[in-house]
């Protein structure tokens, strides 16, 4: 194949001169924070393809140069049939070993899960405990003597230290996929992931197959590197091991598709979780796919320009998603641990813990990825930074990530403390419910303010003329909203005050009705008519209040002078102890009804008043009551109610005539 070819396809991608000579470059301004120097990428896109080029040429005579390596290291004293069987001999006393350790610890996790109640996750920890000390009794037993023996081989040395770490870890990795998927027993509520026993199964051996074969490559392309192979035959070997496991950790996604959705649609309690589960269970082994072959395209790039970074970014940042995955679905069955029902709430502290705690093991997986990809970058002519980007960009997550974090604290804690009064929209509002929609509005816009601010400086944004132009541009604002101004000082007092709630029925002066809205500069009243009225607060000169705590009724009427005042009174005492136990109305009595006397005589009559005490709105319904129950005991007693009349003298008339002539009546047949 032609030389020119593979540096001809990745021109192709960045389409850019090359980067100019020493003598041609011209002084450039400092960097924003972060621009991708475009030219830096096509020479890098340039050297990738030549190197690509060399590799593919030196895999063809990579079984030469394998066979030339195997030879060259018996030169060392390297003895392969001794070494071989010190490895079986001291991993067989340290399979013995790890059994015993194993024997050891089973009474105890025995009697511990009979004497303390566990959790799944308490009881995943002690195990994996448990497995730690087993494992570490293996590598101590195993290392350790074989190390001594192989002193004198180095490349039987040189083998122990590049393929015991990676034993180790997969023991490791198989040891914590053992105790969350327990493929082993058919309990399901010993495992720590909800899996039925196929999926459980599957899911096991699937990722630790991976694992092995990870390792397994991982350290095996070390081991050619340290043994002097050819450079390029060493890429060739890494680049064709990270095809496979991309392709076989894609189908491993897509194999376990249905055990995984399955775990993250339902709860172990059976209920459903939240909406975005529902959305990740559709598409997690998509996107998961979507990472492996950018983070497989990017670390090929990576190693054919012989970058140092490839083996550990593309490792761990695995990892740190994977890892994450579990934390979230950990955080969010230990929230609902104790969901019985749909209807199930959450104190407050568990659903800031829940929305807080998601947002976190966002950010944090965010961080962790920053920190393991920005440095691949940091030798390679590809990004011009005016300040180190990582910093720059974990200040902006922990930035954001605070400023949600209040938010959400102050949403949902506020949210309770409103109390519930939807299901009644007649009833008022209390004082908090009325202040925090304010309140809301301008914490929201002061985490808007603060936060901004602190990402544009930690951009590099100069912030001062800023500051400068919005204090000219406020003063002027200022000078020329003065009425704007004592509103909104004029409704600060008047909220601060508590002079009128939401769902209150004040008279203004200027208008009266119920408090439909309170914003910062205004409030709208709706009369009982319809009639809406905005009234700004510095309008307002007093505010009367009819529905603040209670209300008394006064109830008037007229009786003819023969009636004795006394005994009237007590049968009205009497009617008003009556009506405050009827069953139905009686608990809207905050204090009985009551006669107060006369308070007044006319011509012919005498006004008799009286009064009761009620919740405010309740007065309309009560006093329709009084004076049924008033008309119905003064026909009861005989008493007859006066009308109002005006009786006038005939001078020298006939007196008969004269009463004949006289009696006008002015109200009608019934005062009530």
């Amino acid at each position: 194949m032609p030389r020119a070819i593979f540096p001809s396809i990745a021109a192709l991608f960045v389409t850019l001169p090359l980067p100019k000579s020493a003598g041609a470059q011209e002084a450039a301004p400092p960097p924003f924070l972060v621009e991708v120097d475009f030219e830096g990428a096509a020479q890098i896109l340039w050297t990738a393809g030549v190197r690509l080029q060399d590799v593919v040429v030196a895999m063809r005579q990579s079984p030469a140069a394998v066979t030339d390596l195997i030879r060259d290291l018996g030169q060392f004293g390297f003895e392969p049939v001794k070494a071989l069987w010190l490895c079986v001999l001291f991993t067989a006393i340290a399979i013995l070993a790890e059994l015993g350790i194993r024997r050891m610890l089973r009474p105890f996790l025995s009697t511990a899960a009979q004497t303390t109640p566990q959790s799944h996750t308490q009881r995943g920890l002690t195990r994996l405990l448990a497995e730690a000390g087993a494992i570490g009794c293996f590598a101590l037993v195993a290392t350790v003597p074989l190390m001594m023996a192989l002193g004198r081989d180095p490349v039987a040395l040189a083998l122990l230290l590049t393929l015991g770490p990676a034993v180790l870890a997969v023991r490791v990795v198989e040891a914590v996929f053992r105790r969350l998927a327990e493929p082993f027993t058919t309990d399901a509520d010993s495992r720590w992931l909800d899996m039925n026993d196929h999926d459980a199964a599957r899911f096991y051996f699937s990722f630790v197959g991976l694992t092995a074969l990870s390792a397994f490559f991982y350290f095996s392309v070390r081991l050619l590197q340290q043994g002097g192979l050819v450079a390029d035959v060493v890429v060739g070997f890494t680049l064709l091991t990270r095809t496979f496991l991309a392709a076989t950790l894609i189908a491993a996604f897509f194999a376990n598709q249905g055990g995984v959705s399955a775990l993250i649609r339902k709860r172990r309690s059976g209920l459903d979780r939240g909406p975005r589960w529902q959305a990740l269970a559709g598409v997690w082994h998509k996107l998961a796919s979507a990472y492996v072959v950018l983070s497989w395209l990017w670390t090929s790039v990576l190693v054919l320009v012989e970058s140092p970074d490839a083996d550990r970014a593309s490792i761990l940042s695995f990892l740190v998603l994977m890892g994450s995955l579990i934390a979230a679905l950990s955080l969010d069955g230990w929230i609902y641990r104790d969901e019985k029902q749909e209807d199930f709430e959450l104190s407050v502290f568990k659903e800031v813990s829940l929305r807080v705690g998601g947002q976190a093991v966002v950010g944090a997986s965010l961080v962790l990825l920053i920190y393991i990809w920005l440095p691949t970058w940091d030798d390679l002519p590809l990004l011009a930074t005016g300040s180190a980007p990582r910093e720059v960009f974990v200040q902006i997550l922990v930035t954001l990530f605070l400023a949600h974090f209040v938010w959400m604290l102050f949403v949902v804690s506020t949210r309770r403390l409103a109390g519930t009064t939807v299901d009644d929209p007649h009833q008022p509002q209390t004082r908090v419910e009325t202040l925090l929609p304010l309140v809301r509005t301008v914490i929201f816009f002061g985490l808007i303010s603060v936060t901004t601010v602190i990402i544009m400086s930690a951009l590099g944004v100069d912030l001062l003329p800023l500051f400068a132009g919005a204090s000219i541009f406020g003063l002027a604002i200022g000078l020329g909203s003065q009425t704007l101004v004592r509103d909104v000082i004029s409704g600060l007092f008047f909220l601060f005050d508590d002079a009128f709630r939401v769902g209150e029925y004040v008279d203004l002066g200027l208008a009266m009705g119920t408090v439909e809205k309170v914003s910062t500069r205004s409030m709208r009243l709706r009369h009982h008519l319809g009639t809406v009225h905005t009234i700004p607060y510095g309008e307002i000169k007093t505010v009367a209040n009819l529905s603040r705590d209670w209300v008394i009724y006064p109830v008037e009427f007229r009786v003819p002078f023969d009636v004795d005042p006394n005994d009237l009174r007590k049968k009205i005492k009497a009617l008003g102890k009556k009506l405050a136990q009827n069953p139905d109305y009686g608990h809207k009595f905050t204090a009985p009804l009551k006669c107060q006397g006369i308070v007044g005589m006319e011509d012919a009559t005498m006004m008799v008043r009286c009064k009761f005490m009620t919740n405010p709105g309740d007065q309309f319904e009560l006093r329709r009551i009084v004076y049924d129950e008033l008309r119905e005991l003064m026909r009861n007693e005989g008493i007859s109610l006066a009308a109002r009349e005006v009786r006038v003298s005939s001078g020298g008339k006939d007196p008969k005539q004269a009463a004949a002539s006289t009696a006008v009546d002015f109200g009608g047949s019934d005062p009530l």
